[in-house]
């Protein structure tokens, strides 16, 4: 299947909360694009501030779908209710508070003419709350390296997701089909990990080197590269939690799906090092190189055992 260069191809789905601060600076940068988005479906989850009156103003003459909701619903259920009402085949994800790159739709819808792919997802700059750039990219907050090789490499990405959830929700776009075929998202599961492990499994998932949003950094971020929404002690629960999760949903048996539930077990044994303080377990993990495979190696062995 070729997605081709004409007809009607792109939605893009905003979500906002109390995002009058922002809202304007990364609408416009989506505005400018050289590539032209083919419908906006924006949810707003009950801003009390000017975000809604904002997005209007900016939004006239363009094709625009506005939802606004009565009470509070979260980000998730706000992404889940856009993606439901985007109708176009490929769907970009955007927050409230970052700047895309003038050419990152142009740059990013080409990787689906081959049909294997299903999901892009880019690096980033960084900058903060005042627009300024900041040293530095989201691949490498994440300490991760990649070639473009790699890139475009889906069983190289697994690995490296094994080791470090470093696809962020803000730089992912992806076949609607795909994308729809995975609501609702499962509860207490973000959004991004959802969607970049089940596109690597399917051997859809690929990368652009380039940093095609601007990724800020603020204060008032709930959830970000400098911010965890989970305490150490609750992220092996996490994890054991999402790995189990996607296990269920995979029912082909394979290596990709052998490698999880060696990762699944893994992340068992570290919460038994962390509560029960069971070091022979830890020594175990690292003998068999299990903290080098699915975790960050002696940096995640020293925080399980010196834990308190």
């Amino acid at each position: 299947m070729n997605y081709g260069w004409s007809g009607s191809m792109v939605s893009v789905v905003i979500t906002t909360y109390n995002s009058e601060r922002y809202i304007e600076y990364q609408l416009k940068s989506i505005l400018n694009q050289t590539m032209h988005v083919d419908e906006f479906i924006i949810v707003d989850d009950c801003s009390d501030d000017s975000t809604v009156m904002i997005i209007k103003g900016l939004m006239k003459g363009y094709n625009y779908f506005m939802i606004e909701h009565e009470e509070n619903k979260g980000y998730l259920h706000s992404f889940e209710d856009g993606i439901k009402l985007a109708s176009k085949k490929i769907i970009f994800l955007s927050d409230h508070d970052d700047y895309w790159e003038k050419q990152k739709i142009e740059k990013m819808v080409p990787y689906f003419n081959d049909i294997s792919t299903v999901c892009v997802f880019s690096n980033g700059s960084l900058m903060d709350s005042n627009n300024n750039l900041i040293k530095g990219s989201l691949f490498e907050s994440f300490k991760v390296k990649l070639s473009k090789n790699q890139l475009m490499d889906s069983g190289c990405l697994f690995t490296k997701l094994l080791k470090n959830d470093f696809i962020t929700g803000a730089t992912l776009c992806a076949n609607s089909a795909f994308l729809k075929s995975l609501l609702p998202f499962p509860d207490k599961i973000v959004h991004d990990k959802w969607i970049a492990y089940n596109a690597v499994l399917m051997n859809g998932l690929i990368g652009a080197k380039d940093k095609l949003i601007r990724y800020r950094i603020h204060d008032e971020q709930n959830i970000g590269i400098k911010r965890s929404f989970i305490k150490y002690t609750d992220r092996f629960e996490y994890q054991i939690n999402f790995l189990s999760t996607v296990l269920v949903r995979t029912k082909n048996k394979n290596k990709m799906t052998i490698r999880l539930m060696n990762k699944l077990t893994h992340y068992n044994r570290r919460k038994e090092v962390t509560e029960n303080h069971k070091y022979f377990i830890a020594i175990r993990e690292l003998v068999n190189l299990n903290y080098f495979k699915y975790s960050r190696g002696i940096f995640s062995l020293l925080k399980d055992v010196f834990y308190k």
